[in-house]
């Protein structure tokens, strides 16, 4: 396992996008989703990446670019 950083090159393959290549851009964020019917989820301690993922890749595991080792 690889501890995320700033700038790391990432990539995930998912069921929508398939292969993408991105990096990390924010450490330990919390994030706010809204899914339909005024209902609302809140992810805490999050990484986010350049735009990488759309809907229907969620589940896909985040690795490095160079070593395939999880994020």
């Amino acid at each position: 396992m690889q501890e995320a950083s700033l700038s790391l090159p990432v990539r995930k393959s998912g069921r929508t996008t398939g292969l993408r290549s991105g990096e990390v851009r924010v450490l330990d964020t919390t994030v706010q989703i809204e899914y339909g019917a005024g209902r609302t989820a809140l992810f805490e301690s999050q990484i986010l990446t350049s735009p990488i993922s759309q809907g229907g890749d969620s589940g896909s595991l985040l690795v490095t670019s160079n070593t395939n080792l999880a994020v």
